[in-house]
């Protein structure tokens, strides 16, 4: 044999010719060492060795493990005198097969041992790879084999683990009459069972082990304490493991009988174990579980659970059992904190007012609170045979199912629907669905809540709410109608006493003069309340709504100080404007924009003493426009700042009288200023002053806005023609457009009509405005092709054209123009980004402007072409039911001409 392989060092008992154990073992280093002795025993006697396994990785690293301990097998595996195999596959996963198979296989391999001159065969399987293998099937095992072990003279070894025991299991393999062997300490291996005629071949440090050895061996480190009872009166002890310690008690002292079993039972329990006991042996019952109370060393109180048997001996009678019992103290205190729980949850459960249903997932109920019981009117026998579905009104059912295949999901649902009561009515409920498990498995928990009562409160909601727009439509309706019947007498009283200011202010004396400046101004006055009151109505009703474009703040803050500058006056308060940076422009409703502003700075300087100032600033704050007016005034208490922004109300009531006004502005800027995406807010201090802040977003867009009906035509036309525009194509275009002219208050429709044409929005509007404030018609344009379209169509007085056009650039634009007869001569001025006038100038344009340009310089150009131009003093029909109206009307026209 080669010098690697050597003996093992130590005599551990190895099995006898003809016989089978199973080894019991705690851990694999229990398995190794044993295996260790009893492979390297056969190996030195010469026998032929086979060891069966399911697991190769178990195989190699037994292979290290004994390289690890100077155990080499490989020239056993060369020469056969060692073979590791594998567990042969069992037909249907059928464990009982096994031992079949390997009652032939062991015929082979002893056949094969001796051919083979060895002295005999030993074989090894570790049971624990066998899947489903327990205590039935290992003494199964051992029944089948033991026999053709003994018949063929061999050497069988089985091993499992005892993990793979129950309790009460292990209790019955220490008493069997199987063969086990359980390593009792380091240097002992104890055999159970008829042991006769297997005799180890050394039993220098292996002895056969007696039924209260083997359960000490095994419960040594175990929870269970293991006892063997007389069954008398008192229960002496005739054996009991060790570990009893935890209990505080001796063993010796316990088996000594100076301590009697019935003596550390609970004495509340005692007379129950008696009882139980003998109605079991009446029975011929042999097998005892019972759960009761022990009392410490200490006195304290313990739960135990016992699991026990009856001692069987030959004559059948007996007066002993023996058994484990456990320490499950823990486990009663928590069932009884789950007790405690659940009758919590129990009062919980009834006492809530929620009707509360419990649902398995096919919707079967499974429990309901009183208030469930009471909410659907069934009894509690009565809900447990319905299905959830069936207590849902028809038309709610399916929505119902939808909203509970979603809580299965394990999504939590709240929804409503109505419940179907047993007496057919139904009722509103408002449910929460929640996924739970209950009793181990899935359930649905409905909480549901009866809603009737604020059903009722939506609808009285809904009803009053319908009956309040009605009302404010109608209001709106009723103040149009009389704001239009008193905008007419009014128009007169402002209008003609106005004409009599310009015709008489000479003639007249001061106080004629004074008294007519006062009937004009009470009457704007008026007007102002009038229009104040409309916009709150259409406001109020939705009609408002608003016309978005993109102008200069600037001229806005322009416009409303030099409205309200002569006020300002007046009263030598100090009227200042800011802007940072100064050219802000931004997209929103000018007018209403200029309202908001006004409507803020009349107010500071309404509620500014004499010599105090008001101050206007803007500046940007990220994506948004800050406008604030700040002013020296009597400032605003906390209290009344609250109701600031309400209609018809005004901060002091008791400053109405002295200051005058409606309480309608401050209403109306907050409207406005919302529209538009918009917040406004104020911070003032009582004898300090005030500031009023308001913000609007930069780049809002309108929501009126559409494309032109010249724009989507154009859009049309440019494809079809592939880039090639002819004359067709421009009176194809002038003909199936209709652009719109914007005709200023005092134009007519024989002014001057302007053509702008630029394509972005912001200038295109900055050239409209400049037009309309001079007093000229305007139309637009926004890129080549639909300029010369407009041209061509209206033959305008004049033509402003950018350069940097879509479709079109300004240069053919300009080329196109001066091609046809009919636009020839209208004056164009270029207007660009660079000064490319000698360039324009050649190409017939009349003059070259550069942006930035002057406003005033293009007007005074305008003016220049107008003079030069012919025109026929224009002829107006003026047509209303009111003949002072007319009257009036031509008193205002004739001096224009």
């Amino acid at each position: 044999m080669d010098d690697q392989v050597r003996k093992t060092d130590k005599d551990v008992s190895v099995i006898s010719n003809g016989c089978h154990f199973c080894f019991v073992y705690k851990d694999t280093a229990e398995l190794a060492d044993l295996l260790q002795d009893y492979v390297m025993s056969g190996l030195d006697s010469n026998e032929l060795c086979v060891w069966m396994t399911s697991d190769v990785e178990s195989a190699t690293k037994a292979k290290d493990m004994l390289k690890e301990r100077g155990i080499y097998i490989d020239p056993y595996l060369r020469t056969s005198q060692l073979e590791i195999v594998p567990i042969p596959e069992l037909p249907g996963n059928d464990l009982k097969l096994l031992p079949s198979l390997l009652l032939d296989h062991w015929r082979l391999m002893q056949d094969q041992a001796t051919l083979n001159g060895f002295d005999g065969f030993r074989f090894n399987v570790d049971l624990q790879d066998i899947k489903g293998s327990g205590l039935e099937y290992l003494l199964y095992y051992t029944d089948i084999v033991k026999d053709t072990v003994r018949e063929l003279g061999m050497r069988s070894l089985c091993s499992v683990s005892l993990d793979i025991f129950s309790l009460s299991e292990l209790t019955e393999l220490i008493h069997s009459d199987h063969n086990f062997i359980i390593k009792v300490d380091e240097n002992d291996l104890s055999f159970t069972g008829d042991v006769s005629d297997c005799k180890p071949e050394s039993s220098a440090s292996s002895k056969p082990i007696r039924k209260d050895e083997g359960l000490s061996s095994i419960y040594h480190s175990s929870p269970a304490v293991a006892f063997l009872w007389k069954s008398e009166k008192g229960f002496p002890v005739e054996f009991v493991s060790d570990n009893v310690s935890q209990f505080g008690y001796d063993a010796a002292t316990l088996m000594s009988h100076q301590i009697l079993y019935a003596d550390i039972i609970h004495p509340d329990d005692l007379e129950g174990y008696y009882s139980y006991l003998l109605e079991c042996l009446n029975e011929n019952e042999r097998n005892f579980s019972r759960e009761y109370r022990i009392l410490d060393r200490n006195g304290n109180v313990h739960w135990v659970s016992e699991h026990s048997k009856l001692e069987v001996v030959e004559d059948g009678a007996s007066d002993r059992y023996y058994g484990i019992i456990l320490d499950i103290t823990e486990k009663k205190y928590a069932e009884y904190q789950l007790e405690e729980a659940e009758a919590k949850y129990r009062t919980l459960f009834e006492g809530l007012g929620d009707a509360i249903y419990l649902q398995d997932p096919d919707g079967t109920f499974l429990e309901a609170n009183r208030s469930g019981l009471e909410l659907l009117g069934y009894n509690n026998e009565e809900i447990l045979s319905l299905n959830s579905g069936s207590t849902i009104v028809s038309d709610h059912v399916e929505d119902f199912k939808s909203h509970l295949t979603e809580v299965l999901n394990n999504v939590h649902s709240i929804f409503e629907t109505v419940l179907l009561k047993k007496d057919g009515t139904g009722v509103p409920v408002e449910i929460s669905a929640t996924l739970i498990e209950y009793k181990g498995e899935n359930a649905i928990l409905l909480v549901s809540r009866d809603v009737t009562e604020r059903k009722n409160k939506e609808e009285n909601v809904l009803a009053a709410k319908a009956n309040a727009e009605t009302g404010i439509i109608a209001k709106s309706e009723f103040l149009s109608n009389i704001t239009h019947e008193l905008r007419t007498p009014l128009n007169a009283i402002i209008g003609f006493s106005d004409v009599l200011l310009e015709e008489f202010s000479g003639d007249a004396n001061e106080k004629h003069v004074k008294y007519l400046q006062n009937i004009s101004d009470s009457g704007k006055k008026l007007l102002g309340i009038i229009n104040d009151i409309l916009d709150i109505s259409r406001v109020e009703s939705g009609n408002m709504e608003l016309h978005y474009e993109h102008f200069l703040v600037c001229e806005s803050f322009d416009l409303v100080c030099s409205l309200l500058s002569p006020i300002a006056e007046k009263k030598n308060i100090d009227l200042d404007s800011e802007l940072d940076p100064p050219g802000i422009i931004i997209n929103a409703d000018k007018q209403k924009f200029e309202q908001i502003l006004q409507n803020l700075v009349n107010n500071a300087i309404k509620f500014t003493p004499a010599g105090g100032s008001v101050d206007i600033s803007a500046r940007f704050v990220e994506s948004r426009l800050v406008v604030q007016v700040n002013d020296t005034g009597i400032g605003i208490s906390e209290e009344h700042r609250q109701s600031l922004f309400r209609t018809f109300s005004q901060a002091d009531s008791s400053h109405s009288r002295g200051y005058g006004g409606t309480g309608l502005g401050l209403s109306i800027v907050k409207h406005f200023v919302e529209m538009h995406g918009g917040n406004v807010w104020v911070k003032s201090k009582l004898g300090v002053g005030s500031t009023f802040f308001f913000d609007m977003p930069i780049l809002a867009t309108s929501p009126f806005k559409a494309k032109s009906v010249v724009q989507e035509t154009v859009q049309k036309i440019v494809p079809e023609r592939s880039g090639q525009i002819d004359n067709y194509a421009f009176d194809e275009l002038a003909e199936r457009t209709t652009p719109e002219i914007i005709v200023p208050d005092k134009c007519t429709d024989n002014d001057p009509l302007v053509l702008v044409v630029e394509d972005d929005e912001r200038s295109r509007e900055l050239l409209m405005l400049t037009f309309i404030d001079g007093g000229y018609r305007v139309v637009s344009a926004g890129n080549g092709v639909e300029a010369v379209a407009i041209a061509r169509k209206l033959r305008p007085f004049a033509i402003t054209l950018d350069i940097m056009l879509p479709e079109m650039d300004g240069w053919d634009v300009l080329r196109h123009l001066k091609e046809d007869v009919s636009t020839r001569e209208i004056p164009v001025v270029m207007i660009s980004m660079m000064d490319q006038k000698e360039t324009a100038l050649e190409s017939g344009s009349v003059d070259h402007l550069t942006k930035p340009f002057d406003r005033e310089y293009l007007l005074k150009l305008m003016a220049g072409y107008k003079e030069k131009s012919e025109r026929k003093s224009p002829k107006i029909l003026l047509v209303d039911d009111e003949p002072y109206v007319v009257e009036l009307l031509s008193s205002m026209l004739e001096p224009e001409g």
